[in-house]
C-alpha cells in the first residue's frame, strides 16, 4: 500500500509539473494562484508531499484544470512505465553514471562503494524508472562517507519534516541515509562487508564513450527491492 501511495504521489506531481510548464507558469506563480507556498508546490511536484484531494484540486485549479478519477487494470501503469523507460534506456543508463560523476566533481569519494537498488537494474538494462542513486558502503568507511557528504554540499532527508534539510548531515547521526544535492538524490546502505562486485560496461552520452562501474549482483537487488522484482516479474510474464 505504501508503494502504491508513493507511486500515486509521484504521478500527480509529474502531471502537475508538466501542465504547469506547458502553460509557462512558475512555481511561485502557481503558489500565488492556489494560495499556498512555493515550497508546497515544489514538494507536491517532486512527490515528497502526500497530497490531499483538497490540495490537489487547488493546485490544478490554479492552472484552470480539474482532476478526473478513473480506474484501469492492475499493472497497466507498470507496462506503460516499462515501455517509456525502454525507449530511453541508453540515456537513463548513461545518466546514472553522469549523476555520480557530478556528485564527485568537488570531492571524489574516498571510500569503496557499489551501485545498489533500482539504478543497478537500470544499469543491467532492466527498464526500471530509478529515482536517484542507491549506494552500498562498508560500515568501517562511514567516517570517509561523512567527510564526502559534507564536502559535496547536500541536504539530508528529515522524516518528520518529510523534506530535505540542512542539519544532521553526518551518516552517524540518527535518521534515513538519504541526501539531495538540489539536482540528485542519493541513498546509502551500510553493510558489514561489501559483497563481490559485478563490473558492467556502460556507454556514456558521447559516441564511443564507455564507463566501467561496480554494481551489486542483480539477483540480490531483485530480492531486496520490490519495484525491481515487480518489473522483472512483469517482463517474465509476458
Amino acid at each position: 500500500m505504501a508503494d502504491d501511495e508513493a507511486r500515486l504521489d509521484r504521478q500527480l506531481g509529474f502531471l502537475l509539473q508538466r501542465e504547469r510548464e506547458r502553460r509557462g507558469v512558475t512555481q511561485e506563480g502557481l503558489a500565488e494562484r492556489a494560495g499556498v507556498t512555493r515550497q508546497s508546490v515544489s514538494r507536491f511536484e517532486s512527490g515528497r508531499r502526500r497530497g490531499s484531494t483538497l490540495l490537489a484540486d487547488r493546485l490544478f485549479a490554479g492552472l484552470g484544470l480539474q482532476l478526473r478519477v478513473d480506474v484501469e487494470a492492475a499493472g497497466a501503469h507498470r507496462d506503460e512505465m516499462i515501455e517509456k523507460v525502454r525507449d530511453e534506456l541508453p540515456q537513463r543508463r548513461a545518466m546514472v553514471v553522469a549523476d555520480m560523476a557530478l556528485l564527485s566533481v568537488l570531492h571524489r569519494p574516498g571510500f569503496a562503494y557499489l551501485f545498489d537498488g533500482e539504478c543497478v537494474a537500470l544499469l543491467h538494462g532492466v527498464p526500471v524508472a530509478a529515482s536517484g542513486l542507491d549506494l552500498m558502503v562498508a560500515e568501517h568507511e562511514v567516517e570517509q562517507l561523512a567527510g564526502w557528504v559534507h564536502q559535496v554540499g547536500v541536504r539530508r532527508y528529515d522524516a518528520k519534516a518529510r523534506d530535505f534539510v540542512w542539519r544532521d548531515l553526518d551518516p552517524r547521526a540518527a535518521g534515513p541515509l538519504r541526501w539531495h544535492s538540489g539536482l540528485i538524490e542519493f541513498r546509502v546502505r551500510l553493510v558489514a562487508v561489501l559483497p563481490p562486485p559485478v563490473l558492467l560496461a556502460v556507454p556514456g552520452f558521447a559516441e564511443g564513450e564507455e564507463h566501467r562501474v561496480a554494481v551489486r549482483a542483480l539477483p540480490a537487488v531483485e530480492a531486496d527491492f520490490p519495484e525491481v522484482a515487480r518489473v522483472l516479474s512483469r517482463l517474465r510474464g509476458r
